[in-house]
C-alpha cells in the first residue's frame, strides 16, 4: 500500500527526489513510498500502476525547484500547461482525490502564484509548503518527515547494516546532495 507519492520533474533537481525518497523510505518503509524511478519495474505498464499508487496515497509531495514552472517542450510551450504533462496530471488528480498535497520548495525556489498555474492545479498555490535546502538538508528532511507523519504513521525503526557507500551528486542547477546508497534508473513517464 502506498501512503506517500513523490511528484517531481526529472529536469528540475532530480537528486532531491531521490534524496527525499531515501529519507521517506527509511522513516515509513519502501512499500509505503512511491517514486516512479524506484518503484516501477521494467516491463510494467506504468500508467495504470502510477494512477493506482497515487489514488491509494494519503500524501502527495510536490517537489518544486527553481526551473519547475518554466521548463518548456520542444516548441517552447511550458510543460505545466500541456494536457499530457504527468506532473500537472498527478497534482490535479491528488487534489481531486482529496490527498494532502504538500509542496516542497527546493533551495530558494518560490511557490508559484495562482496566476502562474493552470486552472487544474491552481489550488497548489494556496497550500502550506515545506522547504529542502542543500545547506540545511538534514534538518529540513527531519522537518519533512515530521510533516508527513501528521498523515502517515512512521514504521518502527529497523536497524540497517552500514553499507560504507556514499556519494555526492550535483543537479543541473549546481546544487549538491549527498545520501547513502541510492539506486537510480530511467523508467517511467517523462517528467
Amino acid at each position: 500500500m502506498t501512503d506517500i507519492f513523490i511528484n517531481y520533474r526529472s529536469d528540475d533537481d532530480p537528486f532531491a527526489a531521490a534524496l527525499i525518497d531515501e529519507r521517506m523510505t527509511q522513516a515509513f518503509g519502501p512499500e509505503r513510498v512511491f517514486r516512479d524511478a524506484r518503484a516501477l519495474h521494467p516491463g510494467v505498464d506504468f500508467e495504470p500502476e502510477l494512477w493506482a499508487r497515487l489514488r491509494s496515497s494519503r500524501v502527495c509531495l510536490v517537489l518544486i525547484g527553481a526551473r519547475w514552472l518554466g521548463l518548456t517542450d520542444e516548441r517552447g510551450n511550458r510543460r505545466i500547461d500541456r494536457a499530457d504533462d504527468f506532473v500537472a496530471q498527478e497534482i490535479a488528480e491528488a487534489l481531486r482525490c482529496g490527498l494532502a498535497v504538500l509542496p516542497v520548495l527546493l533551495n530558494e525556489a518560490d511557490l508559484p502564484t495562482p496566476g502562474q498555474l493552470p486552472e487544474s492545479v491552481r489550488e497548489l498555490a494556496g497550500r502550506q509548503f515545506a522547504r529542502l535546502r542543500q545547506r540545511h538538508a538534514e534538518s529540513d528532511l527531519r522537518d519533512l518527515v515530521d510533516a508527513v507523519a501528521h498523515w502517515v504513521t512512521p514504521s518502527p525503526v529497523v536497524p540497517q547494516q552500514p553499507t560504507g557507500k556514499s556519494f555526492t551528486a550535483s543537479s543541473n542547477s549546481g546544487n549538491a546532495y549527498s545520501a547513502e546508497t541510492m539506486t537510480f534508473n530511467e523508467q517511467g513517464p517523462h517528467r
